[in-house]
Protein backbone atom coordinates (compact mmCIF):
# COMPACT_ATOMS: atom_id res chain seq x y z
CA UNK A 1 0.00 0.00 0.00
CA UNK A 2 1.29 3.47 -0.88
CA UNK A 3 2.18 6.28 1.50
CA UNK A 4 -0.42 9.07 1.40
CA UNK A 5 -0.94 12.31 3.29
CA UNK A 6 -2.75 12.07 6.65
CA UNK A 7 -5.95 14.19 6.77
CA UNK A 8 -6.36 17.03 9.26
CA UNK A 9 -9.30 19.14 10.39
CA UNK A 10 -9.74 21.95 9.62
CA UNK A 11 -8.07 22.19 6.23
CA UNK A 12 -9.02 19.08 4.25
CA UNK A 13 -11.16 19.04 1.10
CA UNK A 14 -13.76 16.44 0.11
CA UNK A 15 -15.04 16.32 -3.48
CA UNK A 16 -18.52 15.05 -4.43
CA UNK A 17 -18.94 13.34 -7.82
CA UNK A 18 -22.52 12.38 -8.78
CA UNK A 19 -22.90 8.94 -10.36
CA UNK A 20 -25.98 10.02 -12.31
CA UNK A 21 -27.95 13.07 -13.48
CA UNK A 22 -28.53 14.61 -10.02
CA UNK A 23 -26.71 17.51 -8.42
CA UNK A 24 -25.21 16.89 -4.96
CA UNK A 25 -26.46 19.05 -2.12
CA UNK A 26 -24.84 20.03 1.16
CA UNK A 27 -23.45 17.38 3.52
CA UNK A 28 -23.42 17.68 7.30
CA UNK A 29 -20.34 15.78 8.50
CA UNK A 30 -19.69 13.78 11.66
CA UNK A 31 -15.93 13.69 12.23
CA UNK A 32 -13.72 11.60 14.51
CA UNK A 33 -10.82 13.76 15.62
CA UNK A 34 -7.69 12.43 17.30
CA UNK A 35 -7.41 13.43 20.95
CA UNK A 36 -3.61 13.75 21.08
CA UNK A 37 -2.20 13.32 17.56
CA UNK A 38 -1.75 16.45 15.47
CA UNK A 39 -0.27 17.44 12.11
CA UNK A 40 0.44 21.04 11.08
CA UNK A 41 -0.96 22.02 14.51
CA UNK A 42 -4.44 20.63 13.68
CA UNK A 43 -6.26 17.48 14.77
CA UNK A 44 -5.94 14.34 12.63
CA UNK A 45 -9.15 12.78 11.31
CA UNK A 46 -9.32 9.11 12.22
CA UNK A 47 -11.22 5.88 11.46
CA UNK A 48 -14.15 7.32 9.46
CA UNK A 49 -16.07 10.42 8.49
CA UNK A 50 -19.81 10.15 7.88
CA UNK A 51 -22.46 12.53 6.57
CA UNK A 52 -26.12 13.13 5.86
CA UNK A 53 -27.17 15.08 2.77
CA UNK A 54 -29.65 17.89 2.21
CA UNK A 55 -30.72 19.78 -0.90
CA UNK A 56 -29.73 17.38 -3.67
CA UNK A 57 -31.42 18.23 -6.99
CA UNK A 58 -33.02 16.14 -9.74
CA UNK A 59 -35.54 17.75 -12.13
CA UNK A 60 -39.03 16.36 -11.58
CA UNK A 61 -38.24 14.83 -8.19
CA UNK A 62 -37.94 15.74 -4.51
CA UNK A 63 -34.87 14.66 -2.53
CA UNK A 64 -35.82 12.28 0.32
CA UNK A 65 -32.57 11.41 2.04
CA UNK A 66 -28.94 10.42 1.59
CA UNK A 67 -25.96 9.46 3.71
CA UNK A 68 -22.57 7.82 3.52
CA UNK A 69 -19.20 7.11 5.08
CA UNK A 70 -15.53 7.28 4.15
CA UNK A 71 -13.61 4.62 6.10
CA UNK A 72 -9.85 4.85 6.64
CA UNK A 73 -7.80 2.50 4.42
CA UNK A 74 -4.50 2.75 6.29
CA UNK A 75 -3.19 -0.67 7.36
CA UNK A 76 0.16 0.16 9.01
CA UNK A 77 -0.48 3.53 10.64
CA UNK A 78 -2.57 4.06 13.80
CA UNK A 79 -3.79 7.19 15.54
CA UNK A 80 -5.35 6.79 19.00
CA UNK A 81 -5.44 3.05 18.25
CA UNK A 82 -7.35 3.29 14.94
CA UNK A 83 -6.32 4.08 11.34
CA UNK A 84 -6.22 7.75 10.29
CA UNK A 85 -7.97 8.98 7.17
CA UNK A 86 -5.62 9.65 4.25
CA UNK A 87 -5.81 11.67 1.07
CA UNK A 88 -7.67 9.72 -1.68
CA UNK A 89 -9.74 7.68 0.83
CA UNK A 90 -13.28 7.64 -0.53
CA UNK A 91 -16.80 6.35 0.01
CA UNK A 92 -20.29 6.38 -1.43
CA UNK A 93 -23.28 8.48 -0.52
CA UNK A 94 -26.50 6.55 -1.14
CA UNK A 95 -29.86 8.29 -1.27
CA UNK A 96 -33.17 8.60 -3.06
CA UNK A 97 -35.57 10.99 -4.76
CA UNK A 98 -39.36 10.75 -5.05
CA UNK A 99 -40.89 11.72 -8.44
CA UNK A 100 -43.43 14.56 -8.30
CA UNK A 101 -45.75 12.71 -10.71
CA UNK A 102 -46.76 9.03 -11.09
CA UNK A 103 -45.43 6.48 -10.84
CA UNK A 104 -44.32 7.36 -7.31
CA UNK A 105 -41.45 4.90 -7.22
CA UNK A 106 -38.32 6.14 -5.38
CA UNK A 107 -35.34 6.90 -7.62
CA UNK A 108 -32.02 5.75 -6.10
CA UNK A 109 -29.03 8.07 -6.29
CA UNK A 110 -25.36 7.89 -5.35
CA UNK A 111 -22.28 10.11 -5.27
CA UNK A 112 -18.60 9.31 -4.77
CA UNK A 113 -17.01 11.34 -1.94
CA UNK A 114 -13.20 11.54 -2.12
CA UNK A 115 -10.71 13.30 0.14
CA UNK A 116 -8.83 15.33 -2.48
CA UNK A 117 -6.71 17.49 -0.16
CA UNK A 118 -5.37 16.34 3.21
CA UNK A 119 -4.98 19.92 4.47
CA UNK A 120 -1.27 19.46 5.15
CA UNK A 121 1.76 18.17 3.24
CA UNK A 122 4.23 16.90 5.85
CA UNK A 123 2.82 13.80 7.59
CA UNK A 124 2.23 10.61 5.59
CA UNK A 125 0.96 7.16 6.50
CA UNK A 126 0.69 3.78 4.88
Amino acid sequence: MAQRMIVIDPGHTISKTPLGAWIPGTPTYTKNLAIKARASNNAILKYFISWIMAGCLLPGAIFISGSGTITATSIKCLCDGVPPLRQEDNGLCIGSFMPVSPPFTPIPCSCRFTITNAGQNKVMGE
